[in-house]
């Protein structure tokens, strides 16, 4: 059975900093728990933070569990400090029969104040799942009551 794929031409991973969109998924204070002993917080953990918003919207879009099958295009761009603000934002780039792309990107405001900088960007890729761990159908009603496109 072929795949249906709407794509939405405009959410990519390579969206410019000052695109306006949604509200963050992911919003916290770098602190120093995240950080090594010169003040830098790890790839591992922007990642994370990443990877939560991105399943966390996958979820919420396909009305269920997903699981991750794909990360591309990853690019860490700027180092982020402790005591940095960091906003990630996850905007479809893609909804297929079973899966869902979406493009996450990172912002930070450092030490809270000023313009947000584009630290980090990557596509993720999710297949809903039933209870067995089978693919099932993305729903195109999700819970925020939006009709996806």
């Amino acid at each position: 059975m072929p795949q249906t794929i709407r794509t939405i031409p405009h959410a990519r991973a390579s969206w410019p900093a000052e695109t306006p969109r949604d509200e963050p998924v992911v919003t916290l204070r770098a602190a120093a728990g995240d950080g090594d002993g010169n003040g830098l917080v790890g790839g591992a953990r922007i990642r994370s933070i990443m990877e939560t918003a991105a399943a966390g919207t996958a979820a919420g879009i396909s009305n269920g569990p997903v699981v991750a099958v794909a990360v591309s295009a990853i690019a860490m761009v700027k180092p982020v400090m402790v005591g940095d603000v960091i906003a990630c934002h996850a905007d479809v780039a893609r909804i297929g029969t079973s899966s869902i792309t979406l493009a996450v990107e990172v912002l930070v405001r450092r030490q809270g104040l000023g313009a947000p900088e584009r630290v980090a960007a990557a596509d993720y890729t999710y297949m809903a799942v039933d209870g067995d761990g089978r693919p099932r159908p993305v729903l195109e009603l999700g819970p925020r009551g939006r009709t996806l496109p």
